[in-house]
């Protein structure tokens, strides 16, 4: 008699497990594609996050103004040389700009200081050049 008290509370604890199982079990992964996940309420969702702000685009869009513009004086001029150490400067700010800031509070300030400093290098640069 004790054996079938053991197999019956075996079972209930068995029972009880895949009951317990059921009912915690993960939701389930979204089998939607890509262009479907996107969608939101019939209309395109585009997820914005995935670019760093606006006050961040601003200084690595004018330090690739400014090197542009060195660079269309160095070919106008016959110049070279000095024009490659201006981009390696402007690849560095630009990637100190667009790298996640952490929690430094000052980090903006001192991408502006660096941008700033990089425009009146390369704008001496650019009169070093035309006067030559």
């Amino acid at each position: 008699m004790q054996a079938t008290n053991r197999r019956e509370v075996l079972g209930d604890r068995r029972a009880g497990e895949r009951r317990t199982r059921a009912a915690v079990r993960p939701v389930e992964r979204d089998r939607r594609t890509g262009a479907d996940r996107r969608r939101v309420g019939g209309r395109r969702y585009t997820d914005w996050t995935a670019l760093p702000p606006l006050s961040r685009l601003v200084p690595a869009l004018l330090v690739v103004a400014v090197s542009l513009a060195d660079v269309a004086v160095a070919q106008a001029t016959s110049q070279r040389g000095w024009s490659v150490l201006v981009i390696v400067a402007a690849f560095a700010i630009a990637a100190y700009d667009l790298a996640n800031p952490g929690r430094w509070r000052w980090h903006l300030a001192a991408v502006w200081f660096a941008v700033g400093l990089y425009v009146m290098a390369a704008g001496v640069h650019i009169a070093a050049m035309l006067t030559k």
